[in-house]
């Protein structure tokens, strides 16, 4: 489903795609990274098979290639990548039966194989986002958020979005909404991680949205938010050695690991902040001290 038709070519595109059958791609495009220009969403294409004699309903792979061919992601003109595509793992979570498991791991698989072979990798990536990671950062992780939630959540976030969410079963589409913010916003403080919180929301369209709503929520300190680190998803014998490499406390549950990193970052940040003072004041001191043999002489 599309909210206009396209018509300008826009250089900067951010797509979700939450891989389940009741799914969606969302598809936000704008004029440079983080801008918001159109908001779009394509349902996941279905059809309907037997299974030992009950009808089940799966993923239509022609269909999918169709759907994806048709995207006309932007392509940047310098040769880099102006495109990402952020897909959600599927598998085995906690309270899934085996034959659940299977299906959303199957779904996923379909989904990472049509991407990877469909987009111009030259120009467009492709990355796989965890579900426990997007959903505890946005704070839709343990049992009392539904998938209500979700919808009332990228209605916030992409207001532009609200017709395209007026029913329960749009759960899907809201989700690849949020999975494609997440994804943009995770990546942006990754690459940003010496730039001032501040300074990244103000720039960056949808990290502003994402942290306005997070934010509202009680989800952001004043360092910025947790959980969009580089940690989420590490095994605890790799979150230790880092410890260890540092010379941090190694003992702990994992997310007190992951904090102590992320304590640790944000004091190394400080350090380098205040280094960076030093030299811009000694800089100064210097140019002052020139002017003053200047006028002396």
């Amino acid at each position: 489903m599309n909210d206009a038709p396209r018509k300008k070519r826009y250089k900067w595109a951010v797509v979700g795609c939450d891989s389940d059958a009741g799914g969606a791609l969302a598809i936000i495009r704008g004029d440079f990274a983080g801008d918001v220009q159109t908001v779009e969403i394509v349902d996941v294409p279905t059809m309907t098979v037997t299974v030992n004699g009950k009808k089940r309903i799966r993923l239509d792979v022609a269909k999918m290639i169709e759907k994806v061919k048709e995207l006309d992601l932007p392509s940047d003109g310098n040769g880099g990548h102006s495109s990402v595509v952020f897909v959600e793992e599927g598998g085995v979570e906690f309270g899934f039966s085996a034959q659940t498991a299977f299906v959303q791991g199957y779904n996923f698989g379909l989904w990472k194989g049509v991407l990877e072979s469909c987009v111009n990798p030259e120009t467009t990536r492709v990355e796989v986002v965890k579900p426990q990671a997007w959903k505890l950062a946005l704070g839709l992780s343990g049992k009392k958020t539904s998938k209500d939630d979700s919808i009332e959540m990228a209605k916030m976030v992409f207001p532009e979005s609200e017709d395209m969410l007026q029913r329960k079963k749009d759960h899907g589409r809201a989700e690849s909404l949020l999975i494609a913010a997440y994804g943009h916003a995770r990546e942006t403080l990754q690459k940003n991680n010496d730039v001032e919180y501040g300074d990244i929301v103000r720039d960056d369209v949808v990290c502003k949205r994402v942290f306005n709503v997070l934010e509202q929520k009680g989800l952001v300190s004043e360092h910025g938010v947790a959980y969009f680190g580089p940690y989420f998803g590490r095994t605890g014998m790799e979150l230790k050695h880092d410890l260890k490499t540092r010379g941090l406390k190694v003992s702990g549950t994992k997310g007190e690991l992951i904090l102590r990193l992320e304590t640790d970052d944000l004091r190394r940040r400080s350090e380098n902040k205040k280094i960076g003072k030093m030299d811009d004041d000694n800089s100064i001191s210097v140019d002052e001290k020139k002017e003053e043999e200047v006028l002396e002489a």
